[in-house]
């Protein structure tokens, strides 16, 4: 058995620790940032020469191996590619209806709506205190 997955299932608290401490394979966008900087500059057998640490605790970081993800065919991106084109497509339709429009507004009895007269109270909303006077 390789000496770190030996280390990884003795010393780890993680619960892929009892795998070896193998984390399968993963995207940089699937870990957190400082781990995923490690991780992708190290060659397929290199350890990184210092733990790195984050909230979760300290990790070890060894890369075994790389592979090169396949883009999605068409067929796995179709439905959501039409979705997307769809929304996009209705989105600029409603704001060129809307560049056209002349909009009226009217209360409820059917009369125009009027510009409403900036509300001054009649009172002071917070009570003075007359007595404290210089």
């Amino acid at each position: 058995m390789p000496i770190f997955a030996t280390l990884a299932r003795q010393f780890s608290k993680d619960p892929d620790g009892q795998n070896g401490g193998d984390l399968g394979y993963f995207r940089r966008d699937q870990v957190w940032p400082g781990f995923a900087d490690v991780a992708f500059t190290l060659q397929p057998g290199q350890v990184a020469q210092t733990p790195i640490q984050n909230e979760f605790g300290w990790h070890v970081i060894k890369v075994e191996e790389r592979r090169i993800v396949a883009p999605p065919g068409y067929g796995d991106v179709h439905d959501a590619l039409r979705k997307e084109l769809l929304q996009e497509a209705a989105a600029h339709a409603i704001e060129q209806a809307r560049s056209q429009l002349t909009i009226h507004k009217f209360n409820m009895d059917g009369t125009p709506v009027s510009v409403v007269p900036d509300i001054i109270p009649a009172q002071p909303l917070v009570k003075r205190d007359d007595s404290a006077k210089p």
